[in-house]
């Protein structure tokens, strides 16, 4: 059954998502109230070549979309990405019809705006991934990350560290101002140790007071561990009047093939247990004093 024209417009102004249609000629035949929106263009495009007013890319490769009939070759819908006359690019779900009277044929485009849900879905993983207070990542997203590392082929020549920070001097901010001011003081250390950490894989908050910094290619000497136990020692934190200095103990482990990440996180733990022990701040465990989760033989200094 055909539809009049005028009646099929009506319709179409009904539908809540962005309808294009395209003639064989490449121009604009009809674009909706919701079409003009989401393209950005303010005016009336009848008649206007569909390549003047719309500019859609295939991700991530950013080629251009040309041949709008190809998009429904596959079925279903693809996600592209929508360039604005403005310069602001907005992330489209596009459906597309193929309609045909046996004498021409005309593309009907149907754009959905998904930037929003594409924002959720992307604030969704970042919180997922990230501990909120500290601004790093979290146990969890370290974990996953130090398990390919210790999975990569024996070939590979990439050597990988795992500094272990613990952190003193929470509790007595704790007791003294309550849990914003704590939070505060997490907050800043974590913000300091990724501004320090510069060239780092990754930096995670391992417990209340602990950190993992995971390192490519580390120093043979452990100078880069010494260099970040000495800024934090000088680290000062401000609440309420009163100033507050943390006291820092950092392990430096070796990332060895087929290592478990928990394994690595129990061991940094008491090895900086051990640190407090004797009264040192800073250690390098070896990878065999590693297979053994510590055993004799520590290097402390």
């Amino acid at each position: 059954m055909r539809v009049k024209p005028e009646v099929a417009a009506s319709i179409l102004e009904c539908v809540q998502s962005a309808v294009i249609v395209i003639d064989h000629q490449d121009a604009v035949r009809y674009a909706n109230r919701e079409a003009l929106a989401l393209i950005g263009c303010g005016d009336e495009i009848e008649g206007v070549t569909v390549g003047r007013v719309l500019r859609l890319f295939k991700e991530p490769n950013c080629e251009r979309v040309e041949d709008y009939e190809s998009l429904a070759r596959d079925g279903g819908s693809e996600t592209l990405l929508l360039l604005r006359p403005d310069g602001t690019e907005r992330h489209v779900t596009a459906k597309v019809l193929v309609l045909t009277d046996g004498q021409s044929k005309e593309v009907a485009l149907v754009l959905s705006d998904g930037t929003e849900l594409r924002e959720m879905r992307r604030r969704m993983l970042y919180m997922a991934s990230h501990d909120l207070v500290t601004g790093t990542v979290t146990r969890r997203e370290l974990a996953m990350r130090l398990s390919k590392i210790a999975n990569r082929s024996a070939d590979d020549s990439q050597r990988h560290s795992l500094t272990y920070v613990a952190i003193e001097g929470l509790e007595s901010v704790m007791n003294a101002h309550g849990i914003e001011a704590e939070d505060a003081l997490l907050t800043q250390l974590g913000h300091f140790l990724i501004s320090h950490a510069v060239r780092a894989d990754a930096v995670a908050r391992l417990g209340d007071s602990e950190f993992g910094i995971l390192t490519t290619v580390p120093s043979d000497d452990g100078s880069a561990s010494g260099d970040l136990l000495e800024a934090l020692s000088r680290l000062k934190f401000s609440w309420g009047g009163a100033t507050y200095q943390v006291s820092p103990y950092v392990a430096q482990l070796p990332v060895s093939n087929g290592i478990d990440a928990n394994v690595l996180f129990v061991v940094g733990k008491e090895a900086c247990a051990r640190l407090r022990e004797h009264g040192l701040r800073q250690v390098s465990v070896t990878t065999a004093e590693l297979e053994s989760r510590l055993g004799q033989g520590i290097t402390y200094r």
